[in-house]
């Protein structure tokens, strides 16, 4: 967990903060931040960000998974310049990822979330926002949700289960697309374009696999009758000669 030592004097002089004297193999985890600007100048495992708000944050040395999570932030953007592949923003408002590059994002799952803003400076056609819709939020059911939760999953010693909806932002033919998650039988989480490709691809699979069935017993078939010609004593497979 990481705090600037003075947040206020580095917004004003807009002087980021970087964070420093950890082990590259630790996670980086910033909370509590107001009106900053950091700079993530050395590599981490993973990048955690809870309840910041108006902060800006610099994303520049390589993180381990490519994974950031962001909780609880409103009013913050953030500048990637190293492959993210996986990013979590859950009950955040008005957050931008701002990607150098098409090639450094991989996906975002977002939930109870306004504003989730993508852009890509090499593509900006592809980039997008997604969130909920005004009439879509409740109030009190968001808040005493996230009273629920509690603090992030990944930190806290134990956090409370519930019934989330998540969505799935992922590049589609150029551009950013936003999906519901779907559970399938099992528990197992997918949306509904990537269960029709499934099965577009099984049953495309299981067709493949019936020509080489179909095959296999049509050149198997001739063996066969010649093995009851020879069985019924006619060698050759015609009508059995008389008095032979």
């Amino acid at each position: 967990s990481s705090t600037p030592p003075d947040a206020d004097a580095s917004a004003t002089t807009d002087e980021p903060w970087t964070p420093h004297a950890f082990p590259s193999n630790s996670t980086l985890y910033l909370r509590d931040l107001t009106d900053c600007t950091v700079l993530i100048a050395d590599p981490c495992v993973k990048l955690l960000v809870e309840n910041c708000a108006r902060c800006r944050f610099i994303v520049r040395a390589r993180v381990l998974t490519r994974t950031l999570d962001v909780w609880r932030t409103t009013d913050s953007s953030f500048e990637i310049g190293t492959p993210v592949m996986t990013i979590q923003n859950d009950i955040c408002d008005s957050t931008t990822y701002a990607f150098s590059s098409t090639a450094d994002f991989g996906i975002m799952a977002w939930s109870d979330s306004t504003a989730v803003s993508v852009t890509f400076a090499d593509a900006p056609e592809a980039g997008g926002t997604f969130g909920l819709l005004p009439e879509d939020q409740d109030a009190d059911a968001a808040a005493a949700a996230a009273a629920e939760r509690g603090p992030h999953p990944d930190v806290a010693s134990a956090a409370a289960s519930v019934d989330v909806v998540q969505h799935l932002v992922k590049m589609d033919a150029g551009r950013l697309r936003s999906e519901r998650v779907i559970r399938l039988a099992g528990g197992y989480a997918t949306t509904s374009s990537e269960d029709r490709e499934f099965v577009r691809r099984r049953d495309a699979n299981l067709a493949i696999i019936k020509q080489h069935l179909d095959a296999a017993v049509g050149r198997t078939q001739p063996d066969r009758q010649r093995a009851r010609a020879v069985a019924a004593g006619t060698p050759g497979g015609g009508p059995r000669a008389l008095g032979a």
